[in-house]
């Protein structure tokens, strides 16, 4: 079941739009790519806070209907340009439950 830090794709949650018989395979996919890419990578693809549409390329081709193996290939080739995230601060994070402190990180790079 997916959360706020586990990422979950089926089938059933297709979104808007979506070809019919997505297959399983591609789902399980989809969700490990956009895992790796969450646990892994900063947002911004460079520091003048360009960001990057890794998670709509994977979830767009997916929902067209993409194979694991083209799923796979295409975050790969995605990849390579990301930037690494930066190290969890877990006290800073507990704080956003508060909206003040919530709103004292908004629009800092390093959170």
């Amino acid at each position: 079941m997916a959360t706020s830090t586990k990422i979950w794709i089926t089938p059933e949650n297709v979104g808007v739009f979506s070809s019919s018989n997505l297959s399983r395979a591609s789902a399980r996919k989809v969700s490990e790519v956009l895992q790796h890419y969450m646990d892994n990578h900063h947002i911004y693809l460079n520091e003048i806070q360009f960001h990057d549409h890794i998670v709509h390329f994977m979830l767009t081709i997916w929902a067209l209907g993409a194979s694991p193996e083209t799923i796979q290939l295409q975050y790969e080739r995605e990849d390579k340009r990301q930037r690494p995230a930066y190290p969890r601060n877990e006290k800073v994070i507990a704080s956003f439950a508060d909206k003040d402190e919530f709103m004292k990180h908004m629009f800092q790079e390093e959170h």
